[in-house]
């Protein structure tokens, strides 16, 4: 089990352009709804302040690029805090006053006058990156769903009615999980972490127990494939295959930056999680596949099994 984990999971990383793609595409969306605007309320910073300054101009292309460089001047090492700060009121205040004090004279003077259309900036700047988390996000989540239905086909493929079974199965246990350690966690703190590791391996008790449901009820005894060997083994899978990652994104992160090692990490996540969510089944697939593959005379034995 171990082993056809983790070639499941060597396996998989081909896909790692699909949720990739539509990451970016969901970042490109958000992206082309907000500069715009973003343009505009430039344009009408730009409009207030030659109105007000006795007409004197202002290029909007060098208010934008002074923007630009401030926020190219964050320490985007840390992409979290680079972004917590380019969403903060203050820092974009302050900003977009440095830039028009360096093109304007005694800017300071106006800026009450202007404050309208500065907050109209700011609110546009926020409005912008906001769209585009969204935008990534749910891309990233249809990424998630496309991958999924690719990578099944490969290593796990069902029928659909056997996916909708799954599907309520997985909602009603995920449910009572959540519901379960809510409680107990109120009650007791380490009732919580102990709820937490009797989930991880009554979560993988369950996984064999659907992948049985699916792939072999009637061709296999339950009690062939729902043992604490197996229970142990897709946990110790799982484990190794989480790691992996975690050894995927530092190598990642290292070899280039955060921002490169956070892009591909959760798209690698992905990926893993999909895989993770698989492998008992691919395990039990494989069984069956074995036992069918076995001589007549072998298998004889086995023509009385009932679920």
């Amino acid at each position: 089990m171990i082993v056809r984990g983790m070639k499941n999971y060597l396996s998989c990383l081909k896909y790692i352009f699909v949720p990739l793609g539509a990451l970016f595409l969901g970042i490109v969306l958000g992206l082309s709804i907000g500069i715009p605007t973003i343009g505009a309320a430039i344009n009408d910073l730009t409009g207030e302040v030659h109105n007000i300054t006795e007409n004197l101009s202002i290029d909007p292309v060098a208010l934008k690029d002074s923007l630009v460089n401030s926020v190219s001047a964050l320490d985007w090492a840390s992409p979290a805090d680079a972004l917590k700060t380019v969403l903060t009121r203050e820092w974009l205040q302050e900003t977009i006053l440095s830039a028009l004090d360096a093109l304007v004279e005694n800017s300071d003077a106006y800026v009450e006058q202007i404050s309208s259309a500065i907050n109209g900036l700011i609110f546009s700047i926020v409005s912008t990156i906001v769209v585009t988390i969204v935008f990534a996000i749910v891309f990233l989540f249809v990424g998630y769903f496309v991958t999924k239905s690719m990578i099944r086909r490969e290593i796990a493929k069902r029928a659909f009615w056997k996916f909708l079974l799954v599907g309520l199965l997985e909602s009603l246990l995920s449910t009572a999980v959540v519901v379960l350690f809510s409680w107990l966690t109120a009650l007791w703190l380490p009732g919580g972490a102990i709820s937490a590791v009797v989930f991880i391996l009554l979560s993988g008790a369950f996984s064999l127990f659907e992948a049985y449901l699916i792939h072999a009820r009637g061709k296999i005894r339950l009690k062939e494939i729902l043992t604490l060997q197996n229970i142990v083994k897709l946990f110790l899978t799982n484990i190794i295959i989480f790691l992996l990652w975690g050894v995927l994104f530092l190598l990642v992160t290292l070899i280039f930056n955060q921002i490169v090692g956070l892009v591909l990490g959760l798209t690698l996540l992905e990926i893993t999680f999909i895989v993770l969510g698989m492998n008992a089944e691919s395990y039990v697939k494989q069984t069956v596949e074995k036992r069918a593959a076995l001589p007549a005379s072998n298998t004889a034995s086995q023509s009385n099994l009932a679920a």
